[in-house]
């Protein structure tokens, strides 16, 4: 699925595949699947820990986001297909996000995957 974004993202807005595009798609799910089975990431005992915890990390991450976007060193593929609708159409980087965000939870949901309140959020 990766490899076919990475594609439209071609077609559309001549982004050029490179081997960070690949290394990204490869690595992010696997290092998730690391830290989860290392179990380093600590969940909270009350909604009140969960709550901070789930903001210092929606903090990282957008900030990581914004980190290995700006070099072009190779976003990953839901991210070059963002920065391609961007180029392409025009529209704010904020509203292509927002779209491809929301699109993939809505699809998550039909596919049966779990969608709360934190997702909706990052959404």
């Amino acid at each position: 699925m990766g490899a076919m974004i990475i594609l439209a993202s071609y077609i559309i807005g001549k982004i050029r595949p490179n081997v960070g595009m690949f290394l990204n798609m490869f690595f992010f799910g696997l290092f998730i699947d690391l830290f989860m089975w290392l179990n380093w990431i600590p969940t909270g005992e009350t909604v009140i820990e969960r709550a901070i915890l789930f903001a210092v990390g929606l903090f990282i991450y957008t900030v990581g986001t914004g980190m290995y976007i700006s070099p072009r060193l190779g976003a990953g593929p839901r991210d070059s297909f963002m920065l391609a609708l961007h180029e392409r159409m025009g529209w704010g980087i904020g509203k292509v996000r927002i779209g491809i965000e929301c699109t993939v939870m809505v699809l998550g949901l039909l596919l049966g995957g779990p969608v709360s309140v934190g997702t909706s959020v990052t959404a």
